[in-house]
């Protein structure tokens, strides 16, 4: 496999972990802080380098 799509692929499977672990707080009640935190790091792991400037 490229490395193109093993980095892409490992990109899908960690925004699927993220947003698994996510739901699974929410469904067994976890406080809203811990919720957001998780979700939060979640999205600020899969734009890494989005707002990074042009070389």
């Amino acid at each position: 496999m490229p490395e193109d799509s093993q980095t892409k692929l490992a990109d899908q499977e960690s925004l699927l972990a993220g947003q698994k672990c996510v739901l699974e707080m929410i469904a067994t009640g976890a406080s809203l802080p811990n919720v957001l935190d998780v979700l939060s790091r979640t999205i600020e792991e899969q734009s890494r380098g989005m707002l990074d400037p042009p070389s």
